[in-house]
């Protein structure tokens, strides 16, 4: 009995020792890792945007090794964290020459997206789906919110009005995470959908995507998610909140947002304007009402209520 006892010792110190090893091989791995991108960031800042464009089919081409596989596949959020940054400058990067493709190929065969910009228009569908993907298995708030920056950007440097598919759509309707109780997420949810819609030119996609019903429900979630956060001084997302109704008054969605809802919400916000002595705040209101005013100027001053009766805002 003592021999097995010794024995069974001797095998869990073994067992203890190759867990302990292999904690330290994940924990080096993901140093390295972590690391790497750290690297790529610095090169970024480093070298010309031109440059770091022909790199572009490098990092996102479709191959099991690339960029958004490499997120997807990794289990360390921080590594996570650090690859979307990297993302995240990457895409920045780009935006001047593949709005200069697009244009470029449209003067010299008619049509979008051929030829060059043919592999362009596809690298940017598969980067729409990618990114997609990963905003639907991450789960860590700090990766959530660089997600969030990343969808901001490509969307940003997408030109949406030379694409047939629905990329912006699929994006839209499948982004909305308010409903979670951490603040950082909550906050990339409110500022991507501001981007989406401070959009210029406003793209196809998205006249389309708010004459359907699902996109109603997602806007009235976020109209009554931000009204919640407007009327509080202490609020963190009051200026998050704030952009994203300027950017609604840009579009005539009286049906979902109306000039009585918008006269409350300049009530509150100028209310509590005076109690927070914040310039950025005050820059934001002042947006909030000059768009307000010019929403009465395009739109009627007349709603009609329930009963069919006009009432005088």
């Amino acid at each position: 009995k003592e021999l097995l006892d010794l024995e069974l010792n001797d095998f869990q110190n073994k067992d203890s020792e190759a867990f302990e090893h292999k904690k330290i091989i994940r924990y080096i791995d993901g140093k390295i890792r972590l690391n790497c991108y750290h690297a790529l960031i610095n090169a970024l800042a480093l070298l010309n945007k031109q440059v770091i464009f022909g790199y572009w089919s490098l990092f996102f081409a479709d191959s099991p090794n690339n960029l958004f596989t490499l997120i997807l596949k990794d289990a360390n959020p921080k590594v996570r964290c650090s690859a979307l940054a990297f993302l995240k400058s990457l895409l920045s990067s780009g935006q001047a020459f593949v709005y200069k493709l697009a244009k470029e190929d449209k003067l010299h065969f008619k049509h979008a997206f051929t030829s060059i910009s043919h592999n362009l228009a596809t690298l940017l569908k598969e980067m729409h789906q990618n990114i997609a993907r990963i905003f639907a298995s991450e789960n860590d708030p700090q990766a959530l919110s660089q997600v969030y920056f990343c969808m901001s950007i490509l969307v940003t440097i997408t030109p949406y009005h030379e694409c047939n598919s629905n990329l912006l759509s699929n994006l839209l309707n499948h982004s909305l995470l308010i409903h979670r109780d951490d603040e950082i997420t909550q906050k990339g949810c409110v500022s991507f959908y501001s981007t989406v819609f401070t959009l210029d030119p406003v793209p196809n996609q998205l006249h389309k995507w708010f004459e359907c019903e699902e996109s109603q429900v997602i806007i009235k979630k976020l109209i009554s998610f931000s009204c919640g956060h407007v009327e509080s001084s202490k609020s963190k997302l009051f200026n998050d909140s704030l952009k994203f109704f300027v950017s609604l008054l840009r579009h005539d969605l009286k049906h979902l947002f109306s000039l009585r809802q918008s006269m409350k919400i300049a009530t509150d916000v100028c209310n509590l304007t005076s109690i927070i002595k914040n310039a950025n705040v005050h820059s934001q209101t002042s947006k909030f009402l000059q768009s307000l005013a010019l929403s009465f100027k395009v739109n009627p001053v007349l709603e009609v209520d329930e009963k069919g009766k006009k009432n005088s805002i």
